[in-house]
């Protein structure tokens, strides 16, 4: 509309001039009459010209959007996408660049954005701003002349007040979507740091060699073999480069600069969860992650300070499945416990659990324990009761508390009994109508498996399912082998020996490993009493 304004502006101020030109020239005067520049003749100027510059952009950027497009599907690495942003960006800015951007500075002044670590993009621009609107640049303000020019001081570790404030924001969150949901707000715990106890200090044994996440050369060079790094279905082969950005999508130097930016819950709005079942598998993640958050699911432990174990009771009655749970240990039993992580046999008392970290978004960490994980209660831990399996990869200081699934919910108050027929009652041990399924260990197992770098680290993954196997108790229970094609498992798992080799030697499983029974064995009349108790409920 303004564009369409500048013609007429022209009009109604030269028209004058041309009636004086007219009278001028009828007495044999040809002196030209002064015309005065004001403001408005600048602002017609500019916005005349800014339409045809801006459609200049646009179509410029509109053939690099071509090429952009093109090289999808391609392991090329080129400067179209950015051109093309650059283009846009300069079509749209030379039109809107004035108003806009000083009605965004006042927003962003008065709002107190800066705050927030918000960065004007159209005033920066995509050159140095990236995807995730971070400079492309990274200044080191600590070191060097522009620490003397800056004085920038590294950010403060939130006080304990400040933690309890925000632990407080994140109950009353889950109680709120609890309700909302139509159920109880009573499965919650949270293992505080004892004040004046010592430091739980991590009494394990190293478990990474390696690099535990492949350095750049070699991801690239694992993205062009990725049939040699993956265990492929018959199905998958054709999506091979898929599977591969699923289950490696990251390099080690990049996660290790995801974990170097500091913690701020207030401005990044996100929690660290902690995973030991199946959610250390990529093919069955937690909904709601991003694509960065999936970029940083890294192996860590649970101390057994913090008084749990792992354990076979997560009954989903349902269905017909018994999963991972956590089981809480009394003081009196942890006193006795075997603090090896290399002992034999189960253990009655708390122990080191082996599991992955990851961070999330808060309003989807609730929503995950409010809606999927409603048969675990919510645990909260405190950041000093983990420890980082390896050195270069450890959680951001000041995150306070890690949220974790914990002990099933618990309906008849007799978690030994096996013959409750409440399908909401969830805490309980296996049983024929609820066995451990070899399916699930080997989601998990493939999951761990896939943490192998080269060189030293070639058997990290399988020491991390290791490590795994020993930290989970309550074996002797049903074990169905429901594998597809369970007497010909290499048509469907390749990694089957593998698998099956650290079963059976596992302290914890290998005496169970060989009662394995064949799903064949299992009558479905055995969850007729639940079945008929569901009925008359």
């Amino acid at each position: 509309l303004a564009n369409a304004a500048v013609p007429f502006y022209v009009y109604c101020k030269y028209k004058d001039t041309q009636s004086s030109d007219i009278a001028m020239s009828n007495i044999g005067d040809n002196t030209q009459p002064e015309v005065s520049t004001t403001i408005l003749d600048w602002a017609a100027y500019y916005l005349y010209m800014a339409t045809f510059i801006s459609f200049f952009f646009e179509g410029f950027g509109a053939f690099w959007f071509g090429l952009a497009e093109a090289e999808r599907g391609c392991n090329l690495h080129t400067p179209f996408k950015l051109i093309t942003e650059l283009s846009f960006w300069a079509a749209f800015n030379v039109w809107l660049q004035p108003l806009g951007t000083l009605t965004n500075i006042w927003f962003f002044i008065a709002n107190r954005e800066y705050l927030m670590k918000l960065r004007l993009r159209e005033i920066w621009g995509p050159l140095w701003l990236n995807q995730k609107n971070n400079f492309r640049v990274k200044l080191d303000f600590n070191k060097g002349i522009l620490s003397k020019i800056c004085h920038r001081k590294p950010p403060e570790l939130p006080t304990q007040e400040e933690l309890d404030a925000r632990l407080d924001e994140w109950i009353e969150t889950w109680e709120r979507k609890r309700i909302d949901a139509g159920r109880d707000t009573d499965n919650i715990s949270i293992r505080h740091l004892e004040s004046g106890a010592p430091f739980p200090v991590f009494t394990g044994s190293p478990t990474f060699r390696g690099t535990l996440f492949p350095t750049h050369d070699e991801w690239l060079y694992m993205r062009d073999h990725c049939e040699d790094y993956l265990s492929l279905l018959p199905w998958e082969r054709v999506y091979a480069p898929e599977k591969f950005l699923r289950w490696y999508p990251s390099h080690r130097e990049q996660i290790v600069s995801f974990l170097q930016e500091p913690y701020d819950f207030k401005v990044r709005r996100e929690v660290w969860m902690f995973g030991y079942g199946s959610l250390i598998s990529p093919d069955s993640p937690p909904a709601g992650l991003t694509k960065d958050q999936k970029k940083q699911i890294i192996p860590y432990w649970l101390k057994e300070q913090a008084g749990y174990r792992r354990v076979w009771n997560y009954r989903h009655g349902p269905v017909g499945i018994n999963a991972f749970g956590l089981e809480k240990v009394n003081d009196k039993d942890n006193s006795n416990t075997n603090r090896d992580q290399g002992n034999n046999g189960d253990s009655d008392g708390a122990m080191n659990i082996a599991g992955c970290v990851y961070p999330m978004d808060y309003e989807k960490a609730s929503d995950l324990f409010s809606y999927r994980e409603e048969g675990y209660e919510l645990l909260f831990v405190h950041e000093d009761y983990f420890h980082a399996m390896h050195p270069d990869f450890c959680l951001p200081k000041g995150i306070g508390y890690v949220w974790v699934c914990g002990q099933p919910t618990l309906k008849c108050k007799d978690s030994s009994s096996d013959k409750c027929n409440i399908m909401e009652c969830k805490r309980h041990n296996p049983t024929i109508d609820s066995p451990i399924l070899q399916s699930y260990i080997d989601t998990v197992l493939q999951g761990a498996l896939r943490y192998s770098t080269a060189g030293r680290g070639h058997v990290d993954g399988m020491n991390f399912a290791a490590a795994i196997l020993k930290s989970t108790s309550g074996w002797d229970y049903p074990w169905f082998n429901d594998r597809l094609l369970a007497g010909r498992p290499w048509t469907f798992l390749p990694q089957y020996k593998l698998i099956d080799g650290l079963l059976s030697t596992c302290p914890t499983s290998r005496n169970a490993f060989v009662k394995r029974l064949n799903t064949a064995m299992q009558c479905y009349v055995e969850k007729q009493p639940m079945l008929e108790y569901e009925k008359e409920e």
